[in-house]
């Protein structure tokens, strides 16, 4: 039930917050190393727009969207925060996330991810591994922008 107040706090305080920094866009896939060479890791991106939505029943953050680029599709992250409730009052809160990406039979996923959200300037990172559906065991980056309370940048599927 704290998580509840938390999260609204925190997503009441972006909204009025006005963060004029754009969303990153994320690179393409890495290019041949030296020599002409294919390189060992293969970078897939894409950009994500999500919306704050609300409090999930076990009181996660979430926000709904819509990705592009190397997968296209609907997108729900859900944010909880690591640590006990009066860690909701630092400027960085380290966070655990699921992304859930619904882009259809073929390309559908579900990762777990870890990372920090720092509130000023607004900047969100996540890492971790897809655990089920398209790609699974492969890694998934992920950095964006809180703007208005909404979360929006790039994520990169590294195999």
């Amino acid at each position: 039930m704290q998580n509840r107040s938390i999260c609204k706090t925190a997503a009441a305080l972006l909204t009025v917050a006005t963060l004029t920094v754009s969303a990153p866009r994320a690179s393409g896939a890495q290019s041949a190393g030296a020599g002409g060479q294919s390189p060992a890791v293969a970078r897939l991106a894409g950009t994500f727009e999500t919306v704050f939505v609300g409090v999930s029943p076990d009181g996660n953050c979430v926000w709904e969207g819509q990705a592009d680029g190397v997968v296209a599709g609907r997108v729900r992250l859900e944010l909880e925060l690591l640590g006990p409730p009066s860690a909701a009052a630092n400027p960085v809160w380290r966070v655990r996330a699921r992304w859930t990406i619904d882009a259809g039979e073929a390309r559908s996923f579900v990762a777990d991810l870890e990372g920090v959200v720092v509130w000023h300037p607004g900047l969100v990172r996540l890492q971790g591994t897809i655990t089920s559906g398209w790609m699974a065991g492969a890694q998934l980056e992920q950095e964006a922008r809180i703007v208005n309370g909404d979360i929006a940048g790039g994520l990169a599927i590294v195999r």
